[in-house]
């Protein structure tokens, strides 16, 4: 006998005849099956896209993150080489105990723009070009201050013949550089050698 002649439904096993609870809920969990397996594929699918999608998001700005410190390390190997020819300027000659020395001079002696030497000062030197500038000539006011062929000078002296224009700067700077006033390293200077 075929199945149609005994009331069963071939496709699901139900009894043709007012069709039971069962068979509903076969067909419901079989739908719920269905689309909870499709669901989970769409998920995987989704995920498997992200990932990818992270990954070449990543791979692609770390090939930008390497050319840009590749460009990088270029700039800054074009300013440690202005900031070299601009401080072998400046010391030549020693050029800083110059009262009127300014960046447009030294800008014009280096052969480089304004902003290129301010530029290359501010990344090498870590400093603007009058922090550069009073730096040196601090240095060299220490040096003069250490001298005793030069103990008979006055520290005011000593700040004109370094390249400042007026004593309140020179003693502003000295303090900034070395952390104590000309003064001062003067005396410690002449302590430590009684």
């Amino acid at each position: 006998m075929d199945a149609r002649n005994k009331g069963i439904h071939p496709v699901s096993n139900c009894k043709k005849e007012g069709v039971t609870l069962n068979c509903k809920k076969e067909r419901s969990l079989s739908i719920e099956s269905y689309s909870i397996h499709k669901s989970m594929e769409y998920l995987f699918l989704f995920f498997l896209l992200a990932a990818m999608g992270f990954f070449s998001f990543r791979t692609f700005f770390n090939k930008k993150k390497t050319e840009v410190s590749k460009i990088e390390e270029t700039a800054l190997a074009e300013k440690e080489k202005a900031f070299n020819r601009i401080h072998e300027w400046i010391m030549d000659d020693k050029q800083f105990l110059n009262s009127d020395l300014k960046l447009e001079k030294v800008a014009k002696g280096v052969h480089l723009s304004e902003k290129q030497v301010s530029s290359a000062i501010n990344t090498i030197a870590c400093q603007n070009f009058n922090a550069y500038i009073n730096k040196l000539r601090i240095k060299e006011a220490q040096s003069l201050l250490n001298d005793t062929s030069f103990n008979h000078y006055t520290v005011d002296a000593i700040a004109e013949m370094v390249g400042f224009a007026n004593k309140v700067s020179f003693y502003k700077a000295f303090k900034k550089v070395t952390g104590q006033s000309p003064t001062d390293f003067r005396k410690s200077l002449k302590q430590s050698d009684h």
